[in-house]
């Protein structure tokens, strides 16, 4: 879920680096695929737990790392 939310990122970058025109409903669509995000990465308030799981933060890492590579990948 994480690595295919590729695309919005792109969208995001791309404001920043490129200077591309983003209109309200790409802002009001990046922001809601964050808060996705945040709510996949199942932080502790979520799930009753009292810290993170070591292979939970792993995983979201390496997948967010993945993510953040195929999106400059398309930038550049």
């Amino acid at each position: 879920v994480l690595v295919s939310s590729q695309p919005v990122f792109v969208v995001i970058v791309a404001y920043f680096m490129l200077d591309e025109k983003c209109g309200i409903m790409p802002f009001v669509i990046c922001i809601i695929t964050i808060l996705g995000v945040f709510v996949v990465a199942k932080p502790p308030m979520f799930t009753g737990a009292e810290s993170y799981d070591d292979d939970l933060l792993i995983g979201s890492s390496l997948a967010i790392g993945s993510m953040f590579m195929s999106t400059m990948s398309i930038i550049f």
